[in-house]
């Protein structure tokens, strides 16, 4: 074997290991940036979901008021999530879909229960802006008050029902994250690494 020959064959080996390299780095950078992520959005989903259950519905079983602590909701609480919706990509197709979908549905949630609290709100106001018995006018607002009402209920209704699916793509989220901070991808990774180093 000439001289040229071998020095042909180690540059083989050194760009193949090269290349190896590159594509264990490249994993690995792609590994932490996922886990940064993860780590982060759980956080946040935390905070969401402790923060909606100290406002948790309860069933409206009679007619006067709904069990309804004023929620103020002029906040964006899906910060991280917006922000790094470009870096969704860091994730397989499979979770992606299950955290973009839990996000959505939580966000539309969240959207929902921001007008049944605006919505209940205005009843108050209007509600104490009732004139007197004896106005005029009485019976005619008492009867838009009624309509009011039971729109208010609908509402409250609907987003009650929508609730318990509200903590179910949280915890569907928080899951799928949770899976994406571990390190089981390292044994991949260098298994990968170890397919380009072979030759030596």
């Amino acid at each position: 074997m000439e001289i040229r020959d071998i020095i042909a064959g180690y540059a083989a080996i050194a760009s193949t290991v090269s290349i190896g390299w590159n594509i264990y780095l490249e994993l690995i950078k792609k590994s932490n940036q996922r886990k940064a992520l993860a780590g982060s959005l759980i956080a946040e989903l935390l905070a969401i979901e402790n923060m909606y259950k100290l406002v948790e519905l309860k069933p409206w079983e009679y007619e006067a008021s709904p069990p309804l602590d004023i929620v103020k909701i002029d906040s964006n609480y899906f910060a991280i999530f917006d922000g790094n919706t470009d870096k969704i990509g860091v994730f397989n197709k499979e979770d992606a879909l299950i955290i973009v979908g839990s996000y959505i549905f939580c966000k539309a949630y969240v959207d929902t229960l921001k007008v049944l609290s605006e919505q209940w709100q205005e009843t108050v106001r209007f509600r104490r802006s009732l004139p007197l018995i004896l106005d005029i006018n009485y019976d005619a607002k008492c009867r838009v008050l009624d309509e009011r009402n039971k729109e208010l209920k609908d509402l409250y209704n609907l987003v009650y029902n929508q609730q318990a699916y509200f903590y179910n793509n949280i915890n569907s989220a928080k899951g799928v994250l949770i899976k994406n901070t571990l390190n089981k991808d390292r044994k991949i990774v260098k298994r990968i690494a170890a397919i380009f180093t072979s030759d030596f």
